[in-house]
């Protein structure tokens, strides 16, 4: 049986893969990567602990890492996503398809 957890994080799972699959494409000056690489390790860590509300906010901040409407003058010219980036990636939508951790039963589960 599905719990109401599960669900909203399926969901929110679903959300962040099309996020993921957009990183991808991503083109941004090499400085901003990092960035990037932190969001995702948010992304992994909150994908690994099955936490819905946590998986939004890392997707949120990864989002915000994106490429943006304006460069600056003289900025670095973008590059695609260099390679520890994109094996990130794989690495999370592989997790992905492992299903998520049960939460640990001392946890209230707002069933009482």
């Amino acid at each position: 049986m599905t719990t109401a957890r599960e669900f909203i994080f399926r969901a929110v799972a679903e959300e962040t893969d099309l996020l993921l699959s957009r990183v991808e494409t991503w083109q941004l000056p090499p400085d901003r990567w990092p960035a990037v690489d932190a969001a995702l390790a948010e992304v992994a860590g909150a994908m690994a602990a099955g936490d819905p509300a946590a998986l939004r906010s890392a997707a949120a901040l990864l989002e915000s890492t994106g490429p943006g409407r304006i460069t600056r003058l003289g900025a670095e010219p973008p590059q695609d996503p260099p390679p520890p980036i994109r094996d990130r990636i794989v690495r999370i939508v592989h997790r992905r398809s492992e299903p998520p951790p049960t939460p640990p039963e001392s946890e209230p589960n707002g069933n009482d």
